[in-house]
C-alpha cells in the first residue's frame, strides 16, 4: 500500500471516529482539537498531586469521547483511579465518587471530614 492510500486511509478511519463522537489520542496531543481540556484538566489533577504531598499521583491523560471529554488516569495511595472533568470546573475522582473543586478535593484526599462531606457522591 502506498503512503498516500495508507494517509487517506487513516484519515477516513478519524472522521468516522469523530462522527460517532469518539475521541483518540491525537484529539488530546497538542494541536489536537481537545488539546485545551486535557492540559486543563491535567494542571488541576497535578495541584492536587502537589496539594496532598503525592497520595494522589497523575499518570496520563486518556481521550473518551467529545460529550465526556479526556479524563485522567491517576494513582490515590497506590491504587489506580479516573477523574473526569465536570460542570463548573468540578473534578470527579471515579472510584472514590468524590466531587469538587481541585481544593476540596485535596482536603478530602488529606482527611478533611468537612470536605470528605461535601465531596462524597452515592
Amino acid at each position: 500500500m502506498k503512503k498516500l492510500e495508507l494517509r487517506k486511509l487513516i484519515k477516513e478511519e478519524i472522521q468516522k471516529l469523530n462522527e460517532t463522537g469518539e475521541m483518540n489520542k491525537y484529539d488530546i496531543q497538542k494541536g489536537g482539537e481537545y488539546y485545551e481540556w486535557a492540559k486543563e484538566i491535567e494542571k488541576d489533577i497535578k495541584k492536587i498531586q502537589r496539594a496532598t504531598k503525592g497520595i494522589l499521583k497523575f499518570k496520563k491523560m486518556e481521550p473518551y469521547d467529545k460529550y465526556q471529554g479526556p479524563y485522567a488516569v491517576v494513582t490515590i495511595n497506590g491504587k489506580i483511579d479516573n477523574i473526569w472533568s465536570m460542570e463548573y470546573e468540578d473534578l470527579f475522582i471515579e472510584d472514590l465518587k468524590l466531587l469538587g473543586s481541585w481544593q476540596l478535593l485535596s482536603k478530602a484526599l488529606m482527611g478533611d471530614p468537612k470536605a470528605l462531606k461535601i465531596t462524597k457522591k452515592k
